[in-house]
């Protein structure tokens, strides 16, 4: 099923939760090992697409990518718990994708990813991240 979004139609949400275990929301705190992301299908595949990714963890991690770097694309708010992105994507076979991967410092507990395209909410990804 299709639904309208602004001007991008959504054909499908996919949630990648981990490398070891696609259908669950439980993500093994396993450093340089274990990742995480979303993937948003759409049919405007040849459309340059606007997105941003509000991107919360439980405390704040040691290291933000970008934190300090006035070009970066992501500001960082909420006492170091939250990355604010602002990217464009030309969608790869009509995919629209992040992936993350845990990394010393980050910290255990519930993960929350927001994702806006042209700035309309699209989707929330709610997961954990913990020593399994």
């Amino acid at each position: 099923m299709r639904s309208p979004k602004g001007n991008v139609w959504v054909h499908r949400l996919s949630y990648i939760p981990n490398t070891f275990n696609r259908d669950s929301p439980l993500v093994p705190h396993m450093p340089r090992k274990s990742c995480y992301g979303w993937g948003i299908k759409v049919s405007t595949a040849d459309t340059l697409i606007k997105f941003r990714e509000e991107f919360t963890l439980p405390a704040e991690p040691k290291f933000w990518s970008g934190e300090n770097n006035e070009f970066a694309t992501n500001r960082i708010i909420n006492k170091r718990r939250t990355s604010i992105t602002n990217e464009f994507s030309k969608p790869d076979k009509g995919w629209v994708k992040k992936v993350w991967c845990v990394v010393k410092g980050d910290p255990e507990g519930k993960y929350s990813i927001k994702v806006f395209f042209n700035d309309q909410f699209i989707k929330n990804f709610d997961f954990e991240v913990r020593r399994m």
